[in-house]
């Protein structure tokens, strides 16, 4: 969470990370008030956390238009960045692939899109 707050106050120009902090902390409290609401109900726990999933995969479908757009990517790298991080890679097939160049297809994991 740490990482992503930083990343996303370096694109905002502006501090706020403890406002993710704050999100985190009321998720926790939710998830707590929740567990315990369905518990008192006699619900199981497998039905508690199965109904939570799909409220939460609802709500990432909804948003994924609003928050990635067709082919747009959640971070920008700047170019150089991108262009270091090949030579952090760990193999000469490593920097085949990242550089696209073929006989390394299939060896490693394409990253994932949005």
């Amino acid at each position: 969470m740490n990482a992503h707050a930083v990343q996303v106050e370096r694109g905002y120009r502006r501090p706020v990370m403890s406002a993710f902090h704050a999100t985190f902390s009321l998720g926790g409290v939710l998830a707590a008030v929740v567990g315990a609401r369905t518990l008192s109900w006699g619900w199981s726990p497998a039905v508690t956390l199965g109904g939570v999933a799909l409220l939460g995969l609802v709500a990432a479908a909804l948003a994924r238009p609003r928050c990635c757009g067709p082919n747009r990517p959640l971070v920008r790298r700047p170019r150089a960045t991108r262009r270091r991080m090949g030579a952090l890679l760990p193999s000469a097939a490593a920097r085949r692939h990242a550089a696209g160049l073929p006989g390394v297809s299939g060896l490693l994991p394409s990253s994932p899109s949005c």
